[in-house]
């Protein structure tokens, strides 16, 4: 028992330190991925801006805007959902 007790506690060991190690490198991960998607919306949001006024489209905040009802295309049910050969 002494024998096997030696591998497992250095395992325990390895097992610990691993996730105190990457505990913080997630939360630092998710905290820089949402900050870098932040960025990203504000950027396509400005350029958006950008290319409405050198084009002189008007912003669309305060327009009323008709909702155009779009039909999807039926499909056939005849024969086999899926691809033969």
């Amino acid at each position: 028992m002494s024998v096997v007790s030696g591998g497992i506690a250095e395992a325990l060991v390895s097992t610990a330190l691993g996730i105190f190690v990457a505990i913080p490198a997630v939360v630092a991960f998710n905290h820089f991925t949402g900050k870098m998607e932040t960025f990203h919306v504000e950027m396509n949001r400005a350029s958006s801006q950008l290319v409405n006024r050198l084009f002189k489209i008007p912003e669309l905040k305060g327009l009323d805007v008709e909702e155009v009802e779009v039909k999807a295309p039926t499909v056939k049910k005849e024969g086999p959902a899926y691809a033969t050969r």
